[in-house]
């Protein structure tokens, strides 16, 4: 289980780095980089295979699933980057949208099996201002990319908005699995799901409001990390 740990984060510095080598114009980091993010997601579903066992839950399976979602998501979004594929650029978005929404909707799914059935009550039934920060990013979020949205894309604007909502109430049912699974879990899994959002966030700031050199860097990093700490906060034992 180990040495399957230390090979994703491998691919994950090589393709970060390809990454960089993109950001400062080396196109021949381009192939690399695309076979490095490839490889990702299915290195982490090996890893999750591993560290969950034959007796997999329910609640497991579902993040196994997304796992293998976001693969899809993942290889929709960089399809782009080929000369070839940048005419159908917003088809294969919105392909990378679907496959992620999907992923979002089992994370919430598997987070409901983990707090569903249980003689305590969810901690947002008593203490429903803890989602209000949560809230406050959304709202946020929103704020900035609504106005360019609709002056240049407003064919994109529902789209938008319905995944902004779904990942929002992803990160709220990661909330609300206080108390229901062990504070290692809790914490992990919770830590994952705002980077989660933090990394989509940008992916939205990038496309549709400011570009910015650096979004790859911030993208993938975030979004690499939030990955591994759903399936290492997830897995047997934690």
């Amino acid at each position: 289980m180990k040495p399957l740990s230390l090979f994703y984060w491998l691919i994950a510095i090589i393709h970060l780095v390809f990454e960089a080598l993109l950001i400062a114009d080396v196109p021949s980091a381009l192939f690399p980089a695309m076979v490095s993010k490839t490889l990702l997601m299915p290195v982490l579903v090996w890893y999750y295979l591993k560290a969950t066992g034959p007796s997999m839950t329910g609640a497991q399976k579902l993040i196994l699933v997304g796992l293998v979602f976001s693969w899809s998501g993942d290889v929709n979004l960089m399809m782009p980057q080929l000369e070839s594929c940048k005419p159908y650029e917003e088809l294969f978005f919105l392909a990378g949208l679907v496959s992620f929404l999907i992923t979002h909707v089992l994370y919430i799914l598997s987070f409901k099996k983990d707090f569903a059935n249980k003689n305590q009550s969810a901690i947002l039934k008593s203490k429903p201002w803890l989602v209000l920060p949560v809230l406050g990013a959304y709202a946020g979020l929103l704020a900035i990319l609504i106005p360019t949205i609709q002056a240049n894309e407003p064919d994109m604007l529902i789209p938008v908005l319905v995944y902004a909502s779904v990942i929002t109430i992803m990160v709220i049912f990661a909330i609300n699995r206080w108390g229901k699974v062990s504070a290692a879990s809790f914490g992990i899994v919770l830590a994952g799901a705002l980077l989660f959002m933090f990394s989509d966030a940008n992916i939205a700031i990038n496309k549709f409001h400011t570009p910015f050199a650096l979004a790859p860097l911030v993208i993938m990093s975030t979004y690499i990390t939030s990955q591994y700490l759903f399936a290492y906060g997830t897995r047997k034992g934690v």
